[in-house]
């Protein structure tokens, strides 16, 4: 049987607990891939309910406020 104190116990933990987190961290961020927009084809739009500003395809007539989930009359700015 391996004796080990309760100390080195405690640091071989903490350091797999870390080295798990780690890991995941860097595998989830290089997993999410980032998003283009085309600025001709989106415009912006100031939520009413939430006050957040999004971007939205400015072929929809009605937008869906990412944050709240609210649908907007899309009567936004044109993105230059």
């Amino acid at each position: 049987m391996i004796k080990v104190d309760i100390s080195t116990a405690f640091v071989v933990y903490l350091c797999l607990s870390l080295g798990v987190v780690l890991f995941a961290w860097i595998f989830f961020e290089y997993k999410v891939k980032v998003k283009r927009v085309n600025p001709e084809q989106k415009k912006t739009c100031r939520c009413p309910i939430c006050a957040y500003v999004y971007i939205y395809d400015s072929e929809e007539d009605f937008s869906r406020c990412p944050r709240c989930s609210s649908i907007n009359k899309s009567e936004g700015k044109k993105r230059e």
